[in-house]
């Protein structure tokens, strides 16, 4: 496993995964699947730093990020197995946006 420290200094990807309105079943159901896809298939990637997963208290809301090492390990992940992913991940309304981190901070 590499290890990047995720700042605005370096060029870390962020992909944000988003999906509204899903009620609290349906929330946990997304859930779900995207902890069997991160375990089986996204985790083993080259280049993958790390995901976390949010869901919002009031069982509406989910948010996903996945972050990457650089824009060719992502490239690489979007154009082969992502294209595995997405369908099982579409029926919860849920679409990637890609980020930069363009401002970081942590404790001094």
């Amino acid at each position: 496993m590499s290890e990047t420290t995720i700042a605005s200094a370096n060029d870390v990807f962020t992909v944000i995964f988003e999906g509204n309105g899903l009620g609290e079943a349906r929330q946990r159901e997304a859930l779900g699947v995207i902890e069997e896809l991160l375990e089986s298939i996204v985790s083993k990637q080259p280049g993958f730093l790390g995901a976390h997963v949010h869901l919002s208290t009031d069982g509406d809301t989910i948010i996903h990020y996945q972050q990457w090492t650089d824009a060719d390990a992502f490239g690489a992940f979007k154009a082969g197995p992502a294209k595995e992913i997405m369908p099982k991940v579409a029926p919860y309304g849920l679409s990637p946006k890609v980020y930069r981190v363009a401002y970081s901070q942590y404790p001094a």
